[in-house]
This record gives structure tokens, C-alpha cells and sequence, in this order.
């Protein structure tokens, strides 16, 4: 591949799904030199939307579609020629033109390594470089020998075959999406048996994660709640499991009634979007309750015993019905959901972007330099508790913003 934009590409026969859209515009972050580097999830990663349609990545980052799962499995997708075409941006020198660097975190925060720094990377002592040390051989030579080939079936997928959620949240949809019966049900259903067959077919002793959900909620969803009750992950140690939802339908009943998933679980994302409990409910989590969510996250907290392979991270969508709660978020996470160094909580940050359902992005949008109360945005992040708590704090795209508040100009330093 020899493109050096987007546009290009899409000439060159790639399609782009719906990520490529997003106006990013004004997100203070600039373009990195990715020349070099190196990103895992273009050898490991698969996402899967509702719509069958399959992406090495989140596709607001990376929105190109490698394939189908209606009419392909993912093992004869995933060395297709446009998966091939992704990985091509490591060796080709144009910047890795496919991949969306402003909305990234791994590249908005400068966490993708060097090539050249791999086998330090992987054979040192430092704790911080563990995730190198899973790397495998064939990943090295694959990167190393410049292979667009990945040998083996993605380790890291993420199933959003179904959308359907509890909730009705304005950063996510316009309407509440529930599928419990009829066609749409019956094709949502077909594509998440279809995938997880794919998946447990794999060898019992194969390494894989699994990441459920991303555009809805596992325990919303009747079709995912129906399949995680009846799965049993007990003679399969390397897999993982990991959760994103919104917590108000993970009760202990629920929570309970998947016991052989237990050991495999990797983590738990609890969708929060907010730091009290008048925006949760009427702002930014319609249809949602506060408090039995709470309850429901000290159950999880305080009773899983096998804390040592399992986390828990609280999300927050920052929008301009929020913002002014972020210090108040990051600290109820430490000071409710942290035991240093035996359970250590992570609040994560996000900045809203539109995903086409919104009419009233832009007045959403705090973030952007043109919205009215972007200066009080900056204000807001330059708290204390924001430094105070940054062990704790996973501040994503944020963090352009989050320096800036803390810059010399406008601020106490940042570290």
C-alpha cells in the first residue's frame, strides 16, 4: 500500500465504516510520526458490530472493515487482503494513514512503542513492559520479517453483535433498543452464537479475550444473558472475559447465575457518566437508577475473592451536562472502589463524539474550543484532585486537555 491519506485508500478499494464520519477537527492533539512504531491489535484484535461488520479496532480509531460475519468467519477474514492492507501501515513509512490519531488513546497518550524497542521490551524486568512479555514468537517474526500474515485466530475480540440495552443514554442512542423477539432478534442471535462457536471451537488451552459488550449491555440484553447463564469457561483457563455495562441489571441474582465465569473474568467496565446521582438518572443515564447501582458495584467489589486476575474500571463520557462532576467522579472511584495495592479501581475518561444519532452534538461537545463553556471545561481540569488521584485516573483522549489545564500557561504543572 502505498497511499499516503484516507482518501486515497478508499480509492484503492477499502471500505470505511461509519468511524470515519467523526469530525475530530478540534481536538487540540496532533497527527503523531507513527513510522516505526508498533500496535498490537493490528496482529490480535477484532471488533464485532450488530451489524455483522468486523474492524481491527474500535472503528471510530480504525474504521476499516476487514469483513462480514454473515457471509464469512472470521478466521477466513482475518488474513483477507484488507486486514493485510492494515497491517501494511507498520513497514510502508506513511504514517499509518488508516488510523484515526486524534481520537486514539493509545496514540493521543504516546503508548504505542518502537519496533526497534521490542525485545528490550519483552525480556526486561520492569513490570510496567508485562504486556511485552505476552508477545509471541510468531508475532516477532511477523513484525520483524515485515508479514502482513497473522498466523493464528485474534486473541482479543470484542462481540457487539447486540445493541440492546436497559437504558436509553443520550451519548449512545436516540431511542432504547431492545431485541427480544422477532427478526432483528433471530439475526442478532444467530450472529452472537455464531461468533462464540467460532470462538470456543478454538483449543481449550488458547489464549483469548473476550470483551462483551461495546454498543449495548450483557446483562441488558437477553440474547447475551441467555448465553453467558449457560456458558461454562471452567476448563478453559486462559480464556478471559471482559465486561462493559451500565451495572444496574448486574445484581447479585445475575452475578450469581454466571458462577462458571467467575474465575475467567479479566474485568468489569461500569458505564457511569456521571458523579452524581441527579445527572445520572436524568441527564446522562435516562431509565437508569443510582442507587442500586452503587450497591451493585461494592457486591462486585467486595465479594470476588480471585481479585488478583480481575479489575474493575467506572467509565466517564465527558459532555456538558458532566463535566463540571469529573474531580467528583475520580474521587468517589478512590476513595469508594481502592485498596492500594490490593484493589486498585480505575477511573476512565472519554471524550464524547458523535456518533451520527445526536442532534445536539455540538452543544454536547464541551471539548471543542468553539463551545461556550470550554474555558470552564479547562477550569474544571485543573483541580487538584485531578494530579492528586492520576494513579487512578485513565484519562484517554482527555488528556490534550488535561495537560493544557496543567500547563504553565494556564495552569500548575503537569506529571
Amino acid at each position: 500500500m502505498t497511499s499516503t491519506s484516507v482518501a486515497d485508500v478508499v480509492q484503492d478499494s477499502i471500505r470505511l465504516g461509519r468511524g470515519a464520519e467523526l469530525d475530530e477537527s478540534l481536538i487540540r492533539a496532533d497527527d503523531k510520526n507513527l513510522n516505526g512504531r508498533y500496535c498490537g491489535y493490528f496482529y490480535n484484535r477484532a471488533e464485532i458490530a450488530a451489524s455483522g461488520r468486523v474492524f481491527m479496532c474500535c472503528p471510530n480509531w480504525l474504521p476499516v472493515i476487514i469483513g462480514d460475519l454473515k457471509t464469512q468467519t472470521i478466521k477466513e477474514m482475518w488474513n483477507g487482503p484488507t486486514a493485510q492492507k492494515v497491517r501494511q501501515q507498520l513497514f510502508d513509512g506513511n504514517n499509518w494513514p488508516l488510523c484515526r490519531h486524534k481520537t486514539c488513546p493509545k496514540i493521543n497518550q504516546n503508548e504505542l512503542i518502537y519496533i526497534k524497542d521490542i525485545d528490550a521490551k519483552r525480556f526486561s524486568n520492569n513490570p510496567e513492559d508485562f504486556d511485552y512479555h505476552q508477545l509471541s514468537d510468531w508475532e516477532v517474526n511477523a513484525i520483524k520479517n515485515k508479514s502482513t500474515v497473522a498466523e493464528f485466530f485474534p486473541h482479543d475480540i470484542q462481540i457487539g453483535t447486540d445493541e440492546s440495552c436497559n437504558l436509553k443514554c443520550p451519548s449512545c442512542r436516540a431511542d432504547k433498543i431492545m431485541h427480544t423477539s422477532g427478526k432483528i432478534y433471530e439475526k442478532r442471535k444467530w450472529l452472537t452464537d455464531k461468533i462464540f462457536d467460532e470462538i470456543l471451537a478454538t483449543p481449550k488451552d488458547y489464549p483469548i479475550k473476550m470483551w462483551v459488550t461495546g454498543g449495548g449491555d450483557p446483562f441488558g440484553s437477553k440474547i447475551f444473558r441467555e448465553r453467558l447463564q449457560s456458558m461454562d469457561l471452567t476448563d478453559r483457563p486462559n480464556t478471559e472475559i471482559h465486561f462493559q455495562t451500565n451495572g444496574v441489571m448486574l445484581t447479585p441474582k445475575v452475578w450469581n447465575s454466571i458462577s462458571k465465569l467467575h474465575n475467567n473474568i479479566g474485568s468489569i467496565i461500569f458505564s457511569f457518566d456521571a458523579g452524581t446521582k441527579d445527572t445520572y438518572e436524568n441527564q446522562t443515564r435516562l431509565g437508569g437508577h443510582w442507587d442500586p447501582l452503587i450497591k451493585n458495584v461494592d457486591y462486585i467489589f467486595n465479594n470476588y475473592n480471585n481479585y488478583e486476575k480481575f479489575h474493575l474500571n467506572h467509565n466517564f463520557v465527558v459532555q456538558t451536562c458532566n463535566y463540571k462532576e469529573i474531580p467528583d467522579f475520580l474521587q468517589m472511584v478512590v476513595e469508594r472502589w481502592v485498596k492500594p495495592n490490593i484493589k486498585e479501581s480505575m477511573a476512565t475518561f472519554s471524550l464524547i463524539l458523535d456518533w451520527g444519532h445526536m442532534s445536539d452534538y455540538d452543544e454536547r461537545a464541551i471539548w471543542k474550543n468553539t463551545h461556550p463553556e470550554h474555558e470552564d471545561f479547562l477550569r474544571v481540569l485543573q483541580d487538584p484532585r485531578l494530579m492528586k488521584y492520576r494513579r487512578y485516573a485513565d484519562y484517554g483522549n482527555m488528556t490534550t486537555f488535561v495537560e493544557q489545564a496543567h500547563s504553565k500557561d494556564t495552569g500548575p504543572g503537569y506529571t
